[in-house]
């Protein structure tokens, strides 16, 4: 992970979709799948980090119908989402920073459409069985069946890392460029409308989306002649 307060170059700050599927395949090739599993809501819900390890089986009552209910880490009340009630509330929420159960913790849940993965979310949910997180800590000898305890996010940032590493990624990036990934590639998609994005991205305003906005060679050529001025009819 690049030192606290660098700045990364623009080639960390996302992933080609051809990247994210060479990410993907190393996990999944090797049976590793509960990393699989992890890297692909990373990417597939636009989820930071924190939001992806406090994912319970219950947050997806409306994956049928194509959404999903996110455990946003934004307290602030977001004006262009739909706040949910928590369908299964426990006594608290664990705190990672705090390795404690945090009984004043009230994560927002947001209810967001499911642009894609549908099929894999589906087959997480089977994966992850009567477990009460998605992604629990991990035991001697497996994962948790049950416990007060997710997985931490250092314990994410790790897997991230150690699959980064595999497929040859910039060492620079991070789980939270999977997130970067995903909502460069619907900005860049001609049919999505930028409010599109900012609900999928759980943003309160429009103007942070746009920080998600890359300029790349493909897209400038895309462009071109765009200007160009219709020549007036010959007289």
């Amino acid at each position: 992970m690049p030192p606290r307060g660098s700045i990364k170059p623009q080639s960390a700050k996302f992933l080609s979709r051809e990247q994210v599927s060479h990410l993907l395949a190393g996990p999944r090739d090797l049976g590793e799948m509960r990393d699989y599993y992890l890297l692909s809501a990373l990417y597939y819900l636009a989820l930071r980090d924190v939001e992806a390890v406090s994912l319970r089986p219950c947050h997806f009552i409306h994956l049928t119908r194509g959404s999903m209910l996110i455990p946003t880490a934004k307290r602030r009340r977001h004006s262009c989402t739909k706040k949910c009630q928590d369908p299964c509330p426990l006594v608290g929420h664990y705190d990672p920073r705090k390795h404690r159960v945090d009984e004043r913790a009230d994560r927002p849940l947001l209810e967001i459409g499911v642009i894609g993965g549908e099929q894999l979310l589906a087959d997480m949910l089977v994966w992850a069985g009567e477990r009460t997180w998605i992604f629990p800590a991990q035991r001697a000898g497996g994962l948790a069946r049950e416990g007060d305890e997710h997985l931490s996010v250092r314990s994410v940032q790790r897997i991230y890392r150690r699959w980064a590493d595999v497929a040859g990624l910039d060492a620079a990036t991070t789980p939270h460029t999977l997130r970067h990934s995903a909502l460069s590639a619907l900005i860049d998609h001609a049919d999505v409308r930028p409010q599109v994005v900012r609900d999928f991205a759980r943003h309160s305003n429009i103007s942070v989306t746009d920080t998600y906005i890359h300029s790349k060679t493909d897209a400038w050529s895309r462009v071109a002649g765009a200007l160009d001025l219709v020549p007036p009819p010959k007289k």
